[in-house]
């Protein structure tokens, strides 16, 4: 269900559809609210709430909230949060996606305190997240006193969120899935994230996506080199696009994986829009191994997705040995061997290559 574009002539009528609303909720099998709208006053939120908790029959499992840092809006989530005890997913975008809003900062507050007292949440979602909301929503999840039942977070666009976050990864022990998408952060935030990613036991996952972002690569192998150790399984998917002024960025980043020296990356996906090269370079210019082989490598998956007029090309690595292979069987010294078309044809005669 989604509440938006509404208009109302007294606000007795939406403060009745809030309390109809929470009714349908609780006699109907809808598992999402997604509530778009602004405006909506405190009375309209008290009944949907209302509604909700009049019994146990609704089945929502999924709440989402644009305009959230009105404090209309805070107390509804605290309200479903402390007397409703299936959410289990709670999203929350910020006004600044659809136009100037101000997050009231007591509000943040007591929206973190009860985060931090709910044991039902499994997944929490900021969008657009700034500031010291974000300190605050983040720091809900870290500490002896944080979150323990959150096991997926989701974070987008946000940014100076490093220090919080590391702290999240170096006490939180429920943590199994971070996302992070278009996440701006200081060369140093991203390896004092590293560092933490490294020393959490329990987080198995840790997706990072930077396509259609600025380039990221000195930060993403920053967080990469310091996130890896001997010890510890990959669980980086990094997922980024190519650099404007360096088209060979990526693969730079790429052959540190593939030559072993950076241990914490499990899947790597390059987007490259408009990869062109001068006649001639060779797969050892833009992959160079060092006369390493790749035995030591530990990427288990390879996506390499061209724009128009180049190509596409997939390669997933069997995990054998701990040799990196190509979609044909070809180790990393054999990618310009005449059997391995995918990494072969990019550099050859810019013909529309593919994986087998």
């Amino acid at each position: 269900m989604k509440i938006q574009r509404l208009s109302w002539t007294y606000e007795a009528d939406l403060e009745s559809l809030g309390l109809q609303l929470g009714i349908i909720l609780n006699t109907s099998s809808v598992a999402d609210l997604k509530i778009s709208q602004r405006g909506l006053t405190a009375r309209f939120f008290l009944n949907l709430a209302s509604g909700l908790r009049k019994n146990s029959h609704s089945i929502l499992k999924s709440l989402e909230l644009m305009d959230w840092g009105d404090p209309n809006a805070v107390k509804f989530i605290v309200e479903v949060l402390n007397g409703y005890h299936q959410l289990e997913t709670l999203s929350l975008l910020s006004s600044r996606y659809g136009g100037e809003g101000y997050v009231y900062d007591a509000a943040v507050r007591l929206l973190s305190l009860t985060l931090k007292q709910n044991s039902c949440l499994k997944e929490l979602v900021l969008k657009g997240v700034e500031g010291r909301s974000a300190a605050l929503l983040l720091y809900a999840l870290a500490g002896d006193d944080g979150n323990r039942s959150i096991e997926q977070l989701e974070l987008v666009r946000m940014s100076g969120i490093g220090k919080s976050l590391a702290e999240v990864f170096l006490s939180n022990r429920s943590l199994r899935v971070v996302t992070l998408k278009a996440i701006t952060m200081p060369v140093e935030e991203w390896r004092l994230l590293g560092e933490a990613i490294r020393d959490n036991a329990t987080a198995t996952t840790v997706n990072i996506d930077t396509v259609l972002s600025r380039s990221y690569f000195n930060e993403l192998k920053e967080l990469s080199c310091a996130a890896s150790s001997d010890g510890k399984e990959p669980l980086l998917h990094l997922g980024m696009d190519e650099d404007e002024d360096d088209m060979l960025a990526p693969f730079k980043l790429l052959s540190s994986v593939l030559r072993g020296e950076i241990k914490s990356v499990k899947s790597l996906t390059l987007l490259l829009m408009d990869f062109s090269l001068f006649s001639g370079t060779s797969i050892e210019d833009i992959l160079p191994m060092n006369g390493i082989t790749g035995e030591t490598s530990r990427l288990e998956r390879l996506n390499l997705t061209f724009g128009p007029g180049g190509f596409r090309c997939q390669s997933i690595r069997q995990r054998s040995r701990g040799v990196v292979q190509g979609p044909d069987g070809a180790v990393a010294s054999e990618f310009n061997s005449q059997g391995n078309r995918c990494l072969r044809d990019p550099l050859g005669k810019e013909r529309k290559g593919g994986a087998d």
